[in-house]
């Protein structure tokens, strides 16, 4: 949990530099488009997400349509990167429950809004759920000093 704390104290120093940059394509402040409700998942979760070079970390918030914290948050753990895919893969610990959620994400950008679109799925004891769609819009490349923790 420290190394994650540092990793996530180290990126917030590149969050506000993404402006397009493959080393930092994925760095800002993601916001769910939808809410998700899956059982193992509810509420519109929230990514602060800190990526330099082939590095990425950050913290997920579980929270409600308000806002409103659900449950405890969670690091970023990247599991692989692929910044010629646009795409990375991670896991977190599972909000209010035991496992792990592992994300495949792929950067979607149709002029408009720059989206994070793919799926997540529960993983427990080695068996995985069926991955359930999420969507996440970029909604700043400055990451809020109350979003970079996990506390």
């Amino acid at each position: 949990m420290l190394r994650s704390t540092v990793l996530v104290l180290a990126a917030s120093v590149v969050l506000g530099s993404a402006c397009g940059d493959a080393s930092h394509m994925f760095s800002g402040m993601w916001r769910s488009e939808e809410g998700v409700a899956a059982g193992w998942l509810e509420g519109q979760p929230e990514l602060a997400i800190g990526h330099y070079g082939p590095e990425l970390t950050g913290v997920v918030h579980y929270v409600d349509d308000a806002g409103i914290a659900l449950c405890d948050c969670a690091f970023i753990e990247q599991l692989d990167v692929d910044l010629d895919g646009e795409s990375f893969e991670a896991t977190t610990d599972a909000p209010c429950g035991e496992g792990l959620l592992v994300w495949a994400l792929t950067i979607n950008d149709d002029g408009a809004d720059r989206r994070l679109v793919g799926t997540v799925h529960h993983r427990v004891d080695q068996v995985s759920s069926e991955p359930v769609a999420v969507s996440f819009v970029l909604d700043d490349t400055f990451v809020p000093d109350d979003k970079r923790v996990c506390e």
